[in-house]
């Protein structure tokens, strides 16, 4: 389960009687960060315009939690308060570091030893 469907039921399911958190199963047996998704830019996009998604896709990030922050009514959709969907929001990493490079390889070696 992911996105809205995970936020609502981040507390279990019921007729579930586990529930585990991907990011927190892959950090506790690698001690690495798990990286959920990436941004990617086509190679014939030159530096500037890729600053310029950059930088765009960081604006759109914070216009989006500065107005949730500055929300008070839950969200019933999500079954939230505003203030709990920011703190989500900026719990993860909006770049990809050494560490999430190292999380990314052993993810790879992992998965080439699945049999096809």
């Amino acid at each position: 389960m992911s996105g809205d469907d995970a936020l609502r039921r981040r507390r279990g399911a019921r007729g579930y009687g586990h529930r585990y958190d991907l990011g927190e199963e892959w950090h506790t047996m690698t001690s690495l960060p798990f990286v959920f998704a990436r941004w990617m830019a086509r190679k014939e996009l030159n530096e500037d315009d890729t600053l310029l998604v950059e930088d765009t896709l960081y604006v759109g990030l914070e216009d989006g939690v500065d107005s949730l922050f500055h929300l008070a009514d839950p969200k019933d959709h999500l079954l939230m308060m505003a203030r709990d969907i920011v703190d989500y929001i900026i719990g993860y990493r909006y770049f990809v570091g050494l560490s999430e490079r190292k999380s990314i390889e052993l993810f790879r070696g992992y998965l080439a030893e699945l049999p096809s």
